[in-house]
C-alpha cells in the first residue's frame, strides 16, 4: 500500500501545480474511486497542504489524524541515510594528566565517527524540514471563501478556530450544532443546517456527506455550482435550490429559482440518468441510485431569510422572534393554512395562504358578491401588517372551497385579534360551510348580537343538518387596546377555548363526522347570500392558522409566547 500511497501523493501534488496530463489525473480518480485508504489519504494530505500555507504558523499534526507532517517514510529515510554515511574522524583533544591512584583499567566503547556524522545529518534535515514547512515557496492552494456568519453553531473534528469571517480551504467539515453560512470565491452563498457532515472541494463544489444545505446563486448567472452526495450529482444552473442527505444517502432536492439537473451519481461526469427540475419541483434519489419526483415542503430547508431573522431575534426584536418561529412553524406537515402575514406585492387584494403560496385555490379575494373589501392596516408591529373589518361595511374575504382545508377533525383555529372599541367588536372570525353544511366555524359576539345565548361567548359550531347546531362558551368580554390570542381546538369529542395561551374551557361536543366541499369566508357568514348584519366582525385580524390536528396546551402557548408584541 505504501507503493500505492507514494504514487497517490504524486499525482496529487502535479495536479495541485497544475502540471498533471490527462492520463495522471484518470490515475488519480482511479484511486480515489477504488481505494478506500486512497481517499482517507487524500483528505488529510489535503488538510495538511492547506495548514502549510496559510502562513499562520505550521501544525506539525492534525487532529484526528495517525501521521504526524514527518511521518514514517521521512523517518526511513533519515536512518537509511545513518547507515550509508561515511565515518568522519574526530580529533580528541589533548587532556592534562594528573597522578591518580593506580586502579584497574577497563575497556572504553568506542565511539563510533559514523554515528556522530549521522547524528549531525539527521538533526540537519529535521531542521530543514520544519524551515521548509514555514518557508517553502510553493504557492498556497486558492482559499474556497469565507465563513460568512452563524448561529449557535458548534463544530467538531476541527483543527484550530474556527469563527465568523475566517478564510476556508479545502477539507472536511462537521457543523454539530446550529447554522452557519459560507460565502464561496465563486459567488455562491451556502447556508447549513445542522447536524451536516460535507467536505468543501472547490468554490464551486461540495461533497455531502449527510445533512442539509441551500445553495443561492442569484446573481452569478454565468456560474455553476455542484452538490455531490453518496447516491446523486445536484448540478445548479444560477438559481436557489435545497439538497437533503439521509443517514442511508437518500437525496432530497427542491429548487426555488431557476433549474438543477440532479444526476443518479455522484460523479458529476460519469453518470447515466438525469432529471431537470424546475422552481416549485423536486426530486429523490435512493440508495439504489433510481430518480424519482417528489413533492417536498420548501419550508423543510433552512435558508438565508430564516438565518436573517434569527440574527435579528438575537439582538432583541420581538418581531424577528415571532418571524423567526414562523420558518419553523411552517415545518409542521399539520399546518394547511397561515393567513394575514401579509399582503401580495403583485396583489393587495389578495391573501396569501404562506404554507401554499403557488396554490392559487388556497389563496383568498378581498369582497365577494354584496361585500365589501377590508383594508389593509399595521398589524402587531410597525413591520407587519392585518386585516381591518368594519361592522356595517359589508366586508369579508372569500377563499375558494378546496379538499385541503375542507375538513371536520381533529382541528385548531387560531387568531391575533385587536379591538378598537369596547362598545363594538367581534363577530364572524371564520366559517368553512356551504350553506347548511358546516365543517367548521369559529365566532365571538359582543353584546349586540341578536340572539342572547350567543352574546359575549365563543362560539364553535359544525352542522349536518340535523342534531345539535353549535356550541357556546361561557361569558367572555376582550380588553379593546390589547392584541388577544384566540384559538378554539376539537378532537371530535371534545372543544377547549383558549385566550391568551391559556385554556379558557373545555367542553364535550360531538360534531359532524363527514366534511363537505366548502368556501372559507374571513369576517362574514354566507348562507345563500349574506345575513346577519349584526354577526359581522368589527376588528383587527393580524393572523389566522388552521391546523388539522389537535394542537396541546404547550402547543397554544408555544405560539402565544412566541407571537405576542
Amino acid at each position: 500500500m505504501s507503493l500505492v500511497l507514494d504514487e497517490l501523493y504524486d499525482l496529487i501534488l502535479a495536479c495541485l501545480y497544475g502540471i498533471a496530463d490527462e492520463t495522471q489525473a484518470r490515475r488519480l480518480e482511479e484511486l480515489l474511486e477504488t481505494e478506500p485508504t486512497a481517499r482517507s489519504a487524500y483528505v488529510d494530505f489535503l488538510m495538511l497542504y492547506t495548514h502549510l500555507h496559510r502562513r499562520k504558523g505550521v501544525c506539525l499534526f492534525l487532529e484526528g489524524a495517525v501521521d504526524p507532517i514527518l511521518n514514517e517514510n521521512a523517518w526511513q529515510i533519515l536512518a537509511e541515510q545513518e547507515k550509508t554515511a561515511e565515518p568522519v574522524p574526530v580529533e580528541r583533544p589533548a587532556e592534562e594528566t594528573q597522578p591518580q591512584p593506580a586502579v584497574k583499567q577497563t575497556p572504553q566503547p568506542r565511539v563510533s565517527k559514523f554515528s556522530i556524522y549521522s547524528l549531525i545529518l539527521s538533526t540537519a534535515a529535521l531542521i530543514f524540514l520544519i524551515a521548509y514547512a514555514q518557508i517553502s515557496p510553493i504557492a498556497r492552494s486558492p482559499q474556497i471563501g469565507k465563513l460568512r456568519r452563524t448561529v449557535q453553531a458548534k463544530w467538531q473534528g476541527v483543527s484550530g478556530h474556527i469563527s465568523e469571517g475566517c478564510d476556508l480551504y479545502a477539507g472536511p467539515l462537521n457543523l454539530a450544532e446550529g447554522y452557519a453560512e459560507i460565502a464561496f470565491d465563486s459567488g455562491a452563498i451556502m447556508v447549513i443546517q445542522a447536524p451536516s457532515q460535507f467536505t468543501l472541494e472547490s468554490a464551486q463544489q461540495l461533497f455531502l456527506q449527510r445533512g442539509q444545505v441551500v445553495v443561492s446563486l442569484k446573481g452569478c448567472a454565468e456560474q455553476t455550482f455542484v452538490v455531490r452526495s453518496p447516491t446523486a450529482c445536484v448540478v445548479d444552473y444560477g438559481t436557489e435550490f435545497g439538497v437533503t442527505v439521509q443517514e442511508d444517502g437518500k437525496t432530497e432536492t427542491y429548487v426555488y429559482e431557476g433549474q438543477v439537473q440532479i444526476r443518479d451519481s455522484s460523479n458529476p461526469v460519469k453518470f447515466m440518468k438525469s432529471m431537470l427540475l424546475k422552481a416549485g419541483q423536486g426530486a429523490v434519489a435512493d440508495k439504489d441510485h433510481r430518480l424519482i419526483s417528489q413533492e417536498i415542503n420548501p419550508h423543510n430547508f433552512f435558508r438565508t431569510e430564516e438565518m436573517n431573522a434569527h440574527q435579528q431575534a438575537r439582538r432583541g426584536s420581538s418581531y424577528h422572534r415571532w418571524k423567526a418561529w414562523t420558518y419553523r412553524l411552517h415545518r409542521d406537515p399539520s399546518l394547511v393554512a397561515h393567513y394575514f402575514y401579509e399582503p401580495a406585492k403583485e396583489d393587495p387584494d389578495r391573501l396569501v395562504n404562506f404554507m401554499f403560496p403557488n396554490r392559487g385555490s388556497m389563496q383568498g379575494i378581498f369582497g365577494d358578491q354584496n361585500k365589501g373589501k377590508p383594508s389593509w392596516t399595521t398589524g402587531r408591529w410597525p413591520q407587519k401588517q392585518g386585516v381591518l373589518f368594519e361592522r356595517k361595511e359589508h366586508q369579508a374575504i372569500v377563499v375558494p372551497p378546496d379538499p385541503v382545508l375542507s375538513f371536520n377533525s381533529p382541528l385548531t383555529l387560531c387568531a391575533w385579534v385587536y379591538f378598537t372599541s369596547a362598545e363594538q367588536w367581534g363577530g364572524h372570525l371564520i366559517s368553512c360551510r356551504e350553506n347548511q353544511q358546516i365543517n367548521y366555524q369559529f365566532s365571538l359576539f359582543d353584546n349586540n348580537y341578536d340572539y342572547d345565548y350567543q352574546r359575549n361567548r365563543f362560539e364553535f359550531r359544525q352542522y349536518d343538518g340535523s342534531g345539535k347546531v353549535g356550541l357556546y362558551s361561557q361569558t367572555f368580554v376582550p380588553s379593546a387596546g390589547v392584541w388577544h390570542h384566540f384559538a378554539v381546538v376539537y378532537d371530535g369529542t371534545e372543544i377547549r377555548f383558549y385566550v391568551d395561551g391559556s385554556l379558557f374551557q373545555a367542553v364535550s361536543y360531538k360534531g359532524r363526522t363527514e366534511p363537505s366541499a366548502a368556501e372559507i369566508v374571513f369576517g362574514a357568514v354566507k348562507i345563500n347570500g349574506y345575513v346577519l348584519e349584526e354577526g359581522d366582525f368589527d376588528g383587527i385580524v393580524d393572523e389566522f392558522l388552521i391546523f388539522k390536528r389537535r394542537l396541546s396546551e404547550s402547543d397554544i402557548l408555544d405560539i402565544y409566547e412566541n407571537g405576542k408584541p
